[in-house]
Order: C-alpha cells, then sequence, then structure tokens
C-alpha cells in the first residue's frame, strides 16, 4: 500500500508540471520548462520550442534545433552556407558549419586572399603565406616561391625541398642510396629501393607509380592501385568504401550496421564496447530506481 502510494505522489508531481513545450499553456509554464538541451518559447501565443524564426534580433551565432542562426533584413533567420547571409555584419560572425565567410558586394566563402598581411593565417582549412606581397594559399610545394617559406615545414605532412631555384616536394627519388631508401619516409609514405634488371634502380614510393603495372609489382612493399592511382596500403583505406559489398569482400573490414558505414573489424568493436557500456550503464540506472522506490 504505501509502495502504491509513493508511485501516486510521484505520477502526481511529474503530470502537475509540463514536460515539454506543447505542453505548456501558459506564459509562465512555458519558461519554467527544463526540456534537455532544447528551450522553450513563448510565441504568437503558443508555447513552442526556440528556433532561428521566433527568435528576436540580433540573433548571429546561436544555434537552435542544430540550425545556425543569423540576423536578416527579413529577421532571424537560419543558415547553411554564407550566400544565404544578407548583409555585411552578420557576415564576419557568423560561420555556417564552421566556414569563414567575407563580404564582396555579398556574402561568399572566405580564402586567403581576403587576409591582410597581419592576418594572413589559415582560412577555411587552408594554409595561407604572405609571399609575392600578398597572401596566397599554399596546397603543395611548388605554390611556395621563397626559399625561406620552402624550408619551413609548412604544409602538414610534406616535406619542401629548395632545388634548381624552386619548391618541390621531397620525395623518395631524391636519396641517391639504397641504404638511407629503406630507412627513410618522405611525406608519410615508406620508401623502398627498385629491383629492376633492365633498368636503373632508384628509391621510390608507391604514389610515383603511375601505371598499374607498377604499381602491382611493387605490392610486396604495400602499393595498392586504387582511384586510378598507385597508393600506399593502409587499413583505413582499404576499409573507405561506402559499398557493402565491396567491403564485406576484405577479411579486414566489416559492414557496421548501427552507422551505416565500413570500419575495419577494430574501430567496429570499439563501438560496439563503447554502446555496451552506455546500455549496461542506463540498464543499471533504472533498476536502481526501481529499488530505491520499492524499499524506500
Amino acid at each position: 500500500m504505501k509502495n502504491i502510494l509513493i508511485l501516486f505522489i510521484l505520477v502526481t508531481i511529474i503530470n502537475a508540471f509540463p514536460l515539454t513545450c506543447s505542453e505548456a499553456v501558459t506564459m509562465a509554464e512555458c519558461k519554467d520548462i527544463i526540456n534537455g538541451i532544447h528551450e522553450c518559447i513563448w510565441y504568437e501565443n503558443t508555447c513552442q520550442l526556440k528556433s532561428c524564426q521566433n527568435s528576436q534580433i540580433p540573433c548571429d551565432g546561436l544555434a537552435y534545433k542544430g540550425e545556425l542562426c543569423a540576423t536578416s533584413i527579413q529577421g532571424c533567420k537560419s543558415v547553411k552556407s554564407c550566400s544565404e547571409i544578407d548583409n555585411q555584419q552578420s557576415c564576419s560572425l557568423v560561420k555556417p558549419y564552421g566556414i569563414e565567410c567575407h563580404w564582396e558586394d555579398s556574402c561568399i566563402v572566405k580564402n586567403c586572399t581576403h587576409n591582410s598581411q597581419s592576418s594572413c593565417r589559415q582560412t577555411n582549412g587552408v594554409k595561407c603565406i604572405y609571399q609575392d606581397q600578398q597572401c596566397s594559399s599554399i596546397k603543395q610545394c611548388s605554390d611556395i616561391i621563397e626559399k625561406s617559406s620552402c624550408l619551413q615545414s609548412l604544409i602538414p605532412e610534406i616535406n619542401c625541398i629548395w632545388i634548381d631555384n624552386q619548391c618541390v616536394a621531397q620525395t623518395c627519388n631524391l636519396i641517391p642510396t639504397k641504404e638511407n631508401c629503406f630507412n627513410t619516409r618522405r611525406n608519410s609514405e615508406k620508401c623502398f629501393f627498385t629491383q629492376n634488371k633492365d633498368q636503373d634502380n632508384q628509391c621510390l614510393s608507391c604514389s610515383q607509380l603511375t601505371e598499374q603495372c607498377r604499381c602491382n609489382q611493387y605490392s610486396i612493399f604495400g602499393c595498392h592501385w586504387l582511384n586510378n592511382s598507385c597508393q600506399e596500403f593502409k587499413l583505413q583505406l582499404a576499409c573507405s568504401t561506402e559499398d557493402e559489398q565491396q567491403c564485406v569482400s576484405d577479411k579486414q573490414c566489416v559492414w557496421y550496421k548501427p552507422m551505416n558505414k565500413c570500419l575495419t573489424i577494430e574501430s567496429a568493436s570499439l563501438n560496439d564496447r563503447a554502446c555496451d557500456i552506455y546500455v549496461f550503464g542506463s540498464i543499471l540506472h533504472i533498476w536502481i530506481l526501481v529499488v530505491l522506490i520499492v524499499f524506500w
């Protein structure tokens, strides 16, 4: 009888307070709701989930219901790209999906050339340096035109070297001896020495092999022909396919249904373990609550 009374009191308390925005019927109730990650707002005489459309301006950079807000001529609105922003101030403040924007008669995606000398820095994931009196983007060694900048290892995972007054990638074929070749990595690739009877042997890496036949010839060194290029075989590369049949045909990969994605067996196992821990924790939490209610 006591347990039934306790349950009745708990249900009464829960029902006495609205738990979701739609359950509130007054402005006061709407303001008092604690609704997880969502906020409620009294708008047009109803309690609604807060969104960009029913928010007050200025709202630059605010986010509701997974949408990024920006101040607009029409009021507050959600934006997904720079081109949807219609004023200069919001263009400089709001970053749709983390992308920096720049105002130039309209709001566009910012690039290196939009930076001054003092603000020349990485922009939207692209490395920028100041050279030839402007801020320019560098994606490969040949984009660098000054020797001092060439030797500073400015490009992630790529080593550059200054040869014949130009900046070039420091590739395996620049290593002269067989002994040094096998002990070296260049630009995240291991180097190997070719074993050709009819050609001059040299130090190479997989990416330098442009023909599929030659690429397959050096599979012993991990070379693998994929997407019309020769690449060093890596487990994460083999499991990057989006095709389920191609995924399961590789013994090292598995199609992970919860994510609908091809993963390495190790990655899938780690995800399963994390999921199991979460489920066990949730069940344990529920059982503790039940025990407290029954034996209180």
